[in-house]
């Protein structure tokens, strides 16, 4: 996570006192408060697809389907215009600063409530998942509407070169050395899930081995730990839209692996013991959209997807400034792998959801 040069004076007040703006920035709260009620309306809305009778009806609860499913991609982006534009603020007040990081929690509501979902079935009260969301986060809401000073605070980031090369180095390594082999694999799987099955059996002869797969999850708690450090120092000064859309997917990627790894190596694993294959991902035989638990994994995989590519692409964006490219072929560069992203994520899950041009 590149720290960017924050925007001149003037484009953007955070006024402290102002109770209408205040009660603004707590909306993504709100949201992220009632996603998972989304979530269960679009599996509500997809089970009526199936049992409408009549060509009207089923456009009807298609769209409701579609309504639903939205309101529950709504809430991180929300969240992200919001982080955009109180980032933008000179001076950057404390309330603003706080707002900001409450806009970062409600972004990451996929993840977050998927890892929820996974902590307490560990625990063995998984049907208390929602009871416990909505408490944690009106623990949230309370805490970004605490009155507070609001006085700016200094505007100079510490020092964090050194931590941010080694952000960088690791991510890279984990780039080449995993990230690309396995989000092509997943491509591969639109094909067919044979063909994401043997590519998956040859790549697990490399990442299992016994000295390759732990030195690989250590290099990435040690990328999510050093993120998460520059996350917090780089939410407390001004941003440009990119900087703050770099913390945005840094701090969903975070939520989005722990979420992942303590599924796949203590749920499935160590307790299930169960393969952690394409069925698995796809919560077969019922699959995403027939289950009302498997239902949070489509935002949650669909904008993991997407924040991935964009986020290397930002970073990269931040590499090229420091080294002398011009604003507007860094800028175009960011743009073209969120783009990228995009096209990425819609590929994936299609394939998630069954879509195959070679159906088994």
């Amino acid at each position: 996570m590149n720290h960017v040069t924050a925007p001149a004076a003037g484009t953007g007040d955070w006024p402290a006192k102002s109770s209408a703006r205040e009660l603004l920035w707590v909306l993504p709260a709100l949201g992220a408060l009632v996603y998972p009620l989304f979530l269960r309306s679009a599996y509500g809305s997809g089970q009526l697809i199936t049992g409408s009778s009549g060509k009207a009806n089923s456009i009807g609860v298609v769209l409701a389907y579609l309504l639903s499913l939205g309101t529950a991609y709504s809430v991180p982006v929300s969240a992200a215009l919001l982080a955009r534009h109180l980032s933008r603020a000179v001076p950057l007040t404390a309330v603003a600063r706080r707002a900001i990081r409450v806009c970062h929690l409600a972004f990451a509501a996929p993840p977050l409530y998927t890892a929820l979902g996974v902590v307490t079935f560990i625990l063995g009260f998984g049907d208390l998942d929602l009871s416990v969301w909505i408490a944690l986060w009106m623990i949230v809401i309370a805490y970004a509407v605490a009155k507070r000073s609001a006085a700016p605070e200094p505007q100079i980031a510490k020092a964090a070169g050194g931590l941010r090369r080694f952000h960088g180095i690791a991510a890279l390594a984990i780039l080449l050395s995993f990230l690309l082999a396995h989000l092509g694999n997943h491509v591969l799987a639109l094909w067919s899930t044979e063909l994401h099955g043997h590519v998956m059996k040859t790549l697990e002869t490399i990442y299992r081995q016994a000295l390759i797969e732990p030195a690989l999850a250590l290099l990435i708690a040690s990328l999510l730990g050093s993120g998460l450090v520059l996350l917090w120092k780089h939410t407390a000064v001004p941003q440009d839209g990119f900087g703050t859309l770099q913390t945005l997917t840094g701090f969903y990627l975070a939520a989005f692996i722990a979420s992942h790894l303590v599924a796949v190596f203590v749920m499935a694993r160590w307790l299930e013991n169960i393969p952690t294959d394409w069925n698995f991902a796809s919560g077969a035989p019922i699959g995403l959209l027939k289950d009302p638990w498997n239902v949070r994994l489509i935002p949650h995989y669909s904008v993991a997807v997407w924040a991935v590519i964009a986020h290397v692409g930002l970073g990269a964006r931040g590499v090229m400034r420091a080294h002398g490219a011009a604003d507007r072929i860094a800028d175009r560069f960011a743009w073209a792998t969120i783009g990228v992203g995009a096209i990425i994520s819609a590929l994936i899950s299609a394939a998630l959801l069954g879509v195959h041009l070679r159906p088994s």
